[in-house]
């Protein structure tokens, strides 16, 4: 039966980009707390005239940009990711202005009607969170957090790539949120074919 709709949003996880040009990471790490995940394909279009007719037309691939809702961020991942630092002596969590961002991949899960599908995004960057709070009224209204994210292509084996999915069948399924499963030239044979 074929898939008709998705949903749920889960498991997401961020793993440091340890070196680019071997795409090595550190292992997963979870950010609990998934609210939505909003990504807009980013694509450059190359048109070239002739005969006074667009003659040739191109495509590329210049990744996502988006932004990534979650409940509450954890300190840990402002630590990691964003360069914050804790002092050891007070507890004060400190954001620097002059540190940039690690990139990571972001691994993430979603439902369907009849699957599961994890997902790979191999080398994004994280944006500063905007400060949102707001006061108690009659009732508690949770507050969310948005990260802006870009995820760009990356080059391995001679292939350039964006993202990886696998789904409930698929070998790589259920070791997917352990290390950062990375595509090999083999994997690219039936592309090529």
């Amino acid at each position: 039966m074929p898939e008709k709709i998705k949903y749920g949003l889960s498991n997401v996880h961020y793993a440091i980009l340890k070196d680019e040009t071997k795409l090595t990471y550190d292992t997963p790490k979870p950010i609990k707390g998934a609210v939505n995940l909003s990504l807009s394909a980013e694509a450059g279009d190359n048109t070239f005239y002739a005969d006074n007719i667009p003659y040739f037309v191109s495509k590329t691939n210049n990744g996502f940009t988006g932004d990534l809702e979650i409940a509450l961020i954890p300190d840990e991942f402002l630590i990691d990711v964003l360069g914050y630092v804790k002092s050891a002596t007070t507890g004060l969590l400190i954001e620097p202005a002059d540190v940039n961002p690690k990139a990571v991949a972001l691994l993430f899960q979603f439902e369907n009607d009849t699957n599961s599908r994890k997902v790979a995004l191999y080398h994004v960057t994280i944006g500063r969170p905007a400060v949102n709070h707001a006061t108690k009224t009659e009732s508690i209204e949770p507050q969310t957090d948005t990260l802006p994210i870009t995820a760009i292509p990356v080059i391995s084996e001679g292939h350039t790539f964006t993202k990886g999915t696998v789904n409930k069948e698929d070998a790589g399924y259920e070791d997917f949120f352990k290390n950062v499963l990375i595509p090999t030239a083999e994997d690219f044979k039936e592309i090529e074919a």
